[in-house]
């Protein structure tokens, strides 16, 4: 995490190995901004992407996460 102006951005990478072979089966990384728009709300959109690198399908996606506390 690293906090860059009002907000902390994060980024996460992983790979798996399902079959024990000497290449990683799948990778994938996602990138994400979490920031406070009041004292009781907080959103984080975020990007993420994940490489299936046995089958060369890609699955890519946006996301929005809006945490409210009261």
């Amino acid at each position: 995490d690293y906090e860059v102006g009002p907000g902390t951005l994060s980024d996460a990478y992983n790979s798996t190995d399902v079959d024990g072979g000497s290449n990683d089966d799948s990778t994938g990384f996602e990138v994400s901004y979490t920031y406070a728009i009041n004292d009781s709300m907080t959103i984080t959109p975020g990007f993420f992407t994940v490489e299936d690198t046995s089958s060369g399908d890609d699955d890519s996606g946006v996301v929005v996460e809006t945490v409210f506390s009261f």
